[in-house]
C-alpha cells in the first residue's frame, strides 16, 4: 500500500511575505519608526513552527492510536526541532478530543490524529458530531495502517476460528467480545464475525483499548479484535493467543497465524488506520510542510522498525491522497452500518 504514496518536494522559502518585508523594511528605514512583530498567524510557513505544537489525541493514553501518535511526534520534533506535544482528550469515542480540534486556531499549531474511527465510522455512526469530518479538517497525511486481530485469553481452550466457532454455538448468548467502543474497528469486526459466523456473542464496549485488555487477560471477556498495536507484547507473551488476522495477507510479524479469509470468513476484512490532520483554513504550505515531514518519517528506519514493531504499516500520503481515502472510508463504513443495523444511543 505504502508504495502507492509519493514525497512532494519541500516548500521552497521566499514568495509572498518575503517580497512584503522587503518592502515594509524599506519603508520603515525611509520613516525612521520601528516595525512591529508580525503575529504568529502572518508568518509564512519558512518559520513554521517557532513554539511547541499541540497534537490533539482524541482517546485515552496506552491505545494503539496514543502509541502511533507519540512516535510520530518524536519524529517531527527530531525533524523540525520544536517540540510537538501528544495531548490526549479522550471521551465521547473520540468526538471530544476532535470536536475540540476542529474548533482550534487553523496556524498549524493545533492537530489531531485521526483513525477510522473518528473519521470513517463516526460520520454514519452518530447522529450529532461536533465536527463535519469532511469540512472541518485539512487532511495532511496518513501515517500507518493497523491490522485487526483476534485474540482470546489464553485460557480459554481454543486454539482455531474454528473451534471458537463451535464452542460459541455450543454456549449461544453466553460467550462475550470486547471493543474499546461502539462503532469503533474492533466493534464492527466483532458484528461483521457474528453474522459470517452464525453465533450469538455478547458485546461488551470499554472506553478505551486498555481497559477491554485488562478484562481480556483476566477471561472476564472471551474475544475482542483488537489492532495488533496494542496486543502484540501480550501475544509475544502468551498471554493472548491470536486466531487470526483481519488483512488480506499474514502479518510479518505474525506469519503462524492465518487470516479470517484463511480461517473460512473472507468478508471480516477490517483495516484500522491513523493520520493527521489540522483544522480547516490552515495554510497549505504549513500542510504541505508537515505532509512532508510525516512521509519522510514513514521512510525512516527507524521509525518503519518502531511501528512494524508493534504490528503497524507505515504509510505516508500526501494531502490529496488522504483527503480522498477519508471521503473512501467513510462510504464504505456507512454500508457496513447499515447493514449490521449498528446505533449508538
Amino acid at each position: 500500500m505504502s508504495a502507492r504514496w509519493t514525497v512532494p518536494a519541500w516548500p521552497q522559502p521566499g514568495g509572498f511575505f518575503g517580497s512584503k518585508r522587503a518592502g515594509l523594511a524599506a519603508l520603515v528605514a525611509l520613516c525612521g519608526t520601528a516595525l512591529p512583530a508580525l503575529p504568529a498567524h502572518a508568518q509564512n510557513a519558512d518559520v513554521y513552527p517557532d513554539r511547541p505544537v499541540r497534537i490533539i489525541v482524541p482517546l485515552a493514553p496506552g491505545g494503539s492510536v496514543d502509541l502511533v501518535a507519540r512516535i510520530t511526534a518524536e519524529a517531527l520534533t527530531a525533524a523540525f526541532g520544536k517540540s510537538f506535544i501528544v495531548e490526549n482528550l479522550a471521551g465521547g469515542g473520540g468526538t471530544v478530543g476532535t470536536g475540540v480540534a476542529s474548533k482550534a486556531k487553523p496556524d498549524g499549531y493545533t492537530l489531531v490524529v485521526g483513525s477510522s474511527s473518528t473519521f470513517g465510522v463516526n460520520p454514519s455512526l452518530m447522529k450529532n458530531l461536533p465536527y463535519d469530518a469532511k469540512k472541518d479538517f485539512e487532511p495532511i497525511s496518513l501515517i500507518s495502517f493497523a491490522p485487526n486481530v483476534l485474540v482470546v485469553p489464553s485460557s480459554l481452550p481454543v486454539n482455531t476460528v474454528q473451534e471458537f466457532v463451535a464452542l460459541a454455538k455450543s454456549k449461544p448468548g453466553e460467550m462475550s467480545f470486547a471493543s474499546s467502543g461502539t462503532g469503533g474497528s474492533p466493534h464492527l469486526a466483532g458484528e461483521l464475525f457474528k453474522r459470517e459466523a452464525d453465533i450469538d456473542l455478547i458485546h461488551i464496549p470499554y472506553k478505551s483499548s486498555g481497559q477491554s485488555m485488562t478484562d481480556l487477560l483476566s477471561g472476564r471477556v472471551n474475544m475482542s479484535f483488537s489492532t495488533l498495536i496494542a496486543n502484540q507484547e501480550q501475544i509475544t507473551a502468551g498471554q493472548l493467543k491470536a486466531l487470526a488476522v483481519t488483512t488480506s495477507e499474514r502479518v510479518e510479524t505474525l506469519p503462524n497465524v492465518p487470516t479470517m479469509a484463511e480461517a473460512g470468513y473472507p468478508a471480516v476484512r477490517i483495516t484500522a488506520w491513523n493520520g493527521l490532520l489540522a483544522p480547516a483554513g490552515t495554510p497549505p504550505a504549513i500542510v504541505d510542510k508537515l505532509s512532508a515531514a510525516v512521509q519522510s518519517a514513514m521512510h525512516s528506519p527507524a521509525v518503519v522498525q518502531r511501528l512494524k514493531r508493534d504490528g503497524a504499516v507505515p504509510v505516508g500520503s500526501t494531502p490529496a491522497e488522504f483527503k480522498s481515502y477519508i471521503a473512501e472510508e467513510i462510504a464504505k463504513w456507512a454500508q457496513v452500518i447499515k447493514a449490521a443495523n449498528i446505533t449508538v444511543e
